[in-house]
């Protein structure tokens, strides 16, 4: 029966691409943990996500041949993306490279494609599908619906008692409540910044309900890493705001309500567990990880030990380092950096510096080029603030190794240089190209 839903589900997506593909590519966003429905196809593991993207993929490249319009986009992609295109090109190679001199090969290559073929597909026809302001309103309030819905059925489990884990925070669909918080954190704050480009309305009301939701969520979750997260994204906003007067009051309720989001958190099991037992607090369990993964780092400092493949090589080695480690089981090393490191060597550290550069440049030419009251500004602004959240929960957890992270990471990689590309109106052209 879970079969049948699962092919016919993926037939009426089809359907809805033939219809209006722009609008089912920015549903995916929306449905990003349907990477959490798996069957096997041909024998290869795959996920109706997955599946999803391939299929919007081909009716795309379709569309582009009967329009006989296929090379002419994909020219007009290189020449407006070229920069985004090539640090993307290198993250793949690294992935690649540690995939092909990996230990465990299938392993690898299921998370090459999970975490880098798809994304890049994914954000590739995105970009050549977005093309006003309107198009990148629409994706990111997508972002907010699915983040939302992921917050929803968390807090209906969380009333209700039911599908929690023994630490009884909120998990949603997902096996810790770590990933809600990894997942909603850039979300809610790219949505921060859509709030703020938007006047008063019912559109205004609708998006402040919605991070309400992953807001209330987020709480739930006790996650540490993704309060920091929200904490460094929300101040790289205030910065944003042009006047000074403004930015100064924007700064002092700021610090008013991070002293009581601080004093909230303080009465949580987790901080109190960490302040009256910090032997077994979970600060000392990611100490232990880290330090195994360190010496990891240190035993295979050139091409780490394969993408996808922490699991093993930690159980082994935290076995030399601790008599009694606190997690046997850890897929993670529980801080981005480190784990770039182990999983795709250290040309993918470099690569994945790279992307952060490029997007720095981008941003730069394109805040050169916009209005600070304008709403292009504040969507800007979300991206930027939205990277820092990351780059800072990354400090103590992996927020890119998952296929939503990853696909979620790239989407703000690549929003400044979509932003730079925006046409003010759809010309007759646009609108008769498959929309």
């Amino acid at each position: 029966m879970g079969e049948v839903i699962f092919w016919t589900s993926l037939l009426i997506y089809g359907i809805v691409a033939l219809i209006d593909l722009r609008w089912a590519v920015y549903l995916l966003f929306a449905l990003l943990p349907t990477f959490l429905l798996r069957t096997q196809l041909f024998g290869i593991p795959t996920t109706w996500l997955e599946l999803a993207i391939y299929l919007a993929v081909v009716i795309f490249v379709a569309c582009k041949l009967k329009q006989k319009k296929l090379k002419q986009t994909l020219v007009s992609f290189y020449q407006n993306y070229k920069y985004p295109i090539v640090a993307m090109l290198l993250w793949l190679g690294s992935a690649l490279l540690a995939t092909i001199t990996s230990p465990n090969l299938a392993r690898s290559a299921g998370a090459l494609k999970g975490w880098w073929i798809d994304p890049i597909l994914l954000i590739s026809i995105t970009v050549m599908l977005t093309k006003t302001n309107r198009h990148l309103q629409q994706l990111i309030f997508a972002l907010l619906v699915g983040a939302a819905l992921i917050s929803v059925y968390g807090l209906g489990e969380i009333v209700l008692g039911v599908g929690l884990r023994s630490d009884k925070l909120l998990n949603s669909v997902f096996v810790s409540a770590n990933y809600v918080a990894m997942l909603i954190v850039p979300i809610t704050i790219l949505g921060f910044g859509y709030f703020l480009s938007l006047s008063q309305g019912k559109q205004k009301t609708a998006i402040a309900l919605l991070l309400g939701l992953n807001l209330t969520a987020l709480i739930l979750t006790q996650s540490i890493g993704g309060f920091l997260g929200m904490a460094l994204g929300v101040l790289t906003l205030i910065l944003f705001i042009p006047q000074t007067k403004k930015r100064h009051q924007a700064i002092k309720i700021y610090l008013l309500l991070s002293f009581l989001a601080a004093a909230l958190l303080f009465t949580t099991p987790k901080i109190q567990r960490l302040i009256y037992s910090p032997e077994t607090s979970s600060l000392a369990t990611r100490s232990q990880i880290w330090q195994t993964a360190i010496t990891l780092i240190k035993e295979h400092p050139l091409k780490g030990i394969g993408l996808g493949n922490f699991e093993n090589p930690y159980r082994q080695t935290v076995a030399r380092l601790f008599k009694a480690p606190l997690e046997w089981e850890v897929v993670k090393a529980h801080n981005l950096y480190l784990n770039l490191w182990l999983e795709i060597g250290l040309w993918g550290v470099i690569c994945f510096f790279v992307l952060i550069f490029y997007f720095g440049k981008g941003l730069k030419k394109a805040l050169t080029n916009t209005n600070p009251s304008s709403k292009i500004w504040w969507q800007l602004a979300g991206s930027s603030a939205a990277l820092v959240s990351i780059l800072t929960h990354g400090l103590v957890d992996t927020p890119y190794f998952k296929n939503d992270l990853s696909i979620v990471f790239l989407l703000i990689f690549i929003m400044p240089f979509i932003v730079a590309n925006l046409s003010p109106i759809l010309t007759k052209s646009d609108k008769n190209d498959i929309i």
